[in-house]
């Protein structure tokens, strides 16, 4: 989560199998759910619309190519 300079909290978005990163694991069961026209309430539906499609795989590339990740203690 980050709070951003208005006082919105966001979330990263992408780590659909839960490891603590989003990385090419991730780009991969998403790539499988789109192939497969997958729809309804799952985690490689990373906007939330519904169905999981490029855009999912779009936000997840864009979070990949920043190295999102969770710090944990």
């Amino acid at each position: 989560m980050l709070l951003m300079i208005d006082g919105r909290y966001v979330f990263f978005a992408g780590d659909v199998n839960q490891d603590g990163a989003v990385e090419a694991s991730d780009l991969s069961a998403i790539g499988n759910k789109n192939d497969a026209f997958a729809t309804g309430y799952m985690p490689e539906d990373v906007n939330g619309d519904g169905s999981v499609d490029g855009s999912d795989l779009s936000i997840t590339d864009n979070n990949n190519d920043l190295f999102v990740g969770s710090i944990t203690p």
